[in-house]
């Protein structure tokens, strides 16, 4: 790295003055220092989270990269705590545009928050901003007692239209018994814990938390 020095009248304390055409001017004590800024090892265009159908596609787009690993995407449902959900392995170095994927194959609270995070060779990272899917459903949908032991009811408009699934805390699908009848889901074979009853249809989904005890 050349750094190039130039005296002034200049005094005080560190300030950075500008950066232009690659080299960032910093003012130290009654110094200027230019220094060649070390290029960004990952140039992100774009990142979006869309809905579709019952899965949330994920894409981005990089116009170039240095020395890129890998990238993890974050998954919350309150957009503070976020869990790792998929590792998409990058490029490496490019100097061209590359178009990523990631594909959420089970959304589970109404609203999804999203983030990148982009990690080097060398163990450093950075993040992407956050992108926030929502599922909603109109329907009047209620279940009871949310804290169950044996059978949970489930009723409201539509019902016969609904696909009907239960979904652990961490976002993962359990089989179900099959013995759903007139709104009534057997419960019996469930562990202890949280979980989500989620129905959904080709336009919405949408999660309902119970607790089997």
């Amino acid at each position: 790295m050349e750094i190039i020095r130039s005296t002034g009248v200049m005094s005080g304390d560190f300030v950075q003055i500008n950066v232009t055409n690659g080299y960032i001017v910093n003012k130290v004590g009654n110094q200027l220092i230019l220094v060649m800024a070390a290029p960004l090892p990952v140039k992100l265009i774009s990142f979006d989270a869309k809905k579709r159908q019952k899965q949330v596609v994920l894409d981005w787009v990089t116009a170039s990269e240095i020395n890129s690993d890998y990238f993890l995407i974050e998954k919350s449902a309150d957009g503070i705590n976020f869990q790792n959900i998929g590792k998409v392995t990058s490029k490496g170095t490019s100097d061209i545009k590359t178009n990523y994927q990631y594909i959420d194959l089970n959304p589970f609270t109404s609203q999804n928050y999203y983030r990148l995070v982009q990690y080097d060779v060398d163990g450093k990272s950075s993040m992407s901003e956050t992108k926030l899917v929502n599922f909603s459903d109109d329907r009047k949908i209620r279940i009871w007692p949310t804290l169950v032991s044996d059978w949970l009811n489930i009723d409201g408009e539509g019902l016969g239209d609904l696909k009907v699934e239960i979904i652990n805390s961490t976002g993962q699908l359990v089989p179900m018994n099959g013995n759903r009848v007139s709104g009534i889901i057997d419960v019996n074979f469930l562990a202890p814990g949280l979980y989500y009853l989620r129905t959904s249809d080709d336009q919405s989904i949408s999660n309902y938390k119970f607790v089997k005890i």
